[in-house]
């Protein structure tokens, strides 16, 4: 029981202390505290501008907080009670901004705050490059330069020196770039800066050279190589144009008999090219590259045998056809006898003649012995 009526105390203290800071009747209370203030910023030539609004003495009464730069209100912003919030921006000399605070129901408790950045405030950040590059293809030495004001608030006077001339002024307007270029010569400085007499520390020089010589090189390499192809009788040329020692390009003839121009076509500086075509034995192929200003460039080749085909071998193939002739035996007319009795007889004929001829030959043999060889 004890215990509990120390927790109601406490619980009762608690309550006490919220209605000794508003109270659960507390009215509402109004009591905003504004402040703002600008400063030049040198570093980008801009004024800028810091409002404060400290609502945290207020209660149950939000803030309307409304900004007006120049002639320009920006949209309404909200700071509750018991809040506070800060507000930034940037603006030029001269400009007034100004802050107002209010709640539609403490018509009598606006606050209105207001700055203005009355002395200069400007800055001068330029940024130059220069550079000066050698041409191998035309021998010329150039030079670009660019002078960035983008970054300041006041112009800038931009001077070119070239070794020891120094070119005319040219302004560049506060906000922008501009970009000069020009020819010049090897081992030649090319300078530029830019200044501003109102910020002696803040200018920007940039310088460059182009030493040694600026001299295109044209030294391409040929090879021509003329074959026979004795497989078909064909003769064949073939040409390789290497011009990776070269800073220029090349143009390549393919001349054949007399003169007559068989092929045309182009190298690019650094690269190469391989040609390739027929001719006829004895005919000199010649391969020329040129450029403009250098010497021209020629190889050449000749396949100065014969290049005939092999010669051609003839096979004739004979072919012998084979007749069989098959005899059928005659039809004997109606006799009682059939083929085979009929076969037989004519088999004793023939042996009957043989033995005749026979007996007749030892006959004459035996009479002639008898004669006494006499005929």
């Amino acid at each position: 029981m004890k215990k509990l009526l120390v927790v109601l105390g406490m619980v009762g203290a608690l309550f006490g202390f919220a209605g000794n800071v508003h109270g659960f009747d507390a009215d509402p209370v109004f009591d905003p505290t504004v402040s703002i203030t600008s400063t030049c910023n040198a570093e980008t030539g801009q004024v800028e501008w810091t409002a404060t609004v400290d609502n945290s003495g207020s209660f149950d009464r939000p803030a309307t907080v409304v900004i007006t730069v120049g002639d320009e209100e920006q949209p309404a912003q909200t700071v509750m009670d018991m809040e506070s919030e800060t507000f930034t921006g940037t603006t030029t000399t001269g400009v007034t901004v100004t802050i107002v605070v209010s709640n539609t129901n403490e018509t009598n408790g606006t606050v209105t705050e207001s700055t203005s950045y009355s002395e200069s405030c400007e800055a001068f950040n330029p940024v130059v490059t220069i550079n000066v590059v050698c041409s191998l293809v035309t021998g010329d030495v150039t030079w670009t330069a660019t002078a960035n004001n983008s970054s300041s608030t006041v112009a800038g006077s931009v001077v070119i020196t070239v070794g020891d001339t120094a070119q005319d002024a040219v302004e560049v307007a506060a906000g922008s770039s501009e970009t000069y270029t020009g020819s010049t010569s090897s081992d030649v400085t090319v300078t530029i800066t830019m200044s501003n007499t109102g910020f002696p520390d803040d200018t920007a020089t940039a310088s460059d050279v182009h030493t040694g010589d600026c001299t295109p090189v044209f030294e391409p390499t040929i090879t021509v190589d003329v074959t026979c192809t004795e497989s078909s009788g064909t003769v064949n040329w073939a040409a390789t144009i290497s011009n990776s020692a070269s800073t220029v390009d090349g143009t390549v003839v393919v001349s054949g008999a007399e003169g007559t121009t068989i092929q045309n076509s182009t190298v690019s500086a650094s690269g190469s090219r391989n040609l390739s075509g027929t001719t006829e034995a004895g005919v000199t192929i010649t391969v020329t590259a040129s450029a403009e200003g250098f010497d021209d460039v020629s190889a050449s080749d000749i396949y100065e045998g014969t290049c005939d085909p092999p010669a051609t071998t003839t096979t004739t193939t004979t072919t012998t056809t084979t007749t069989t002739t098959t005899v059928v035996p005659s039809t004997f007319p109606a006799t009682g006898v059939d083929e085979a009795q009929t076969q037989g007889s004519m088999n004793i004929a023939v042996l009957s003649v043989g033995f005749g001829a026979l007996i007749g030959g030892v006959a004459m043999i035996a009479r002639r012995r008898s004669n006494g060889g006499q005929k």
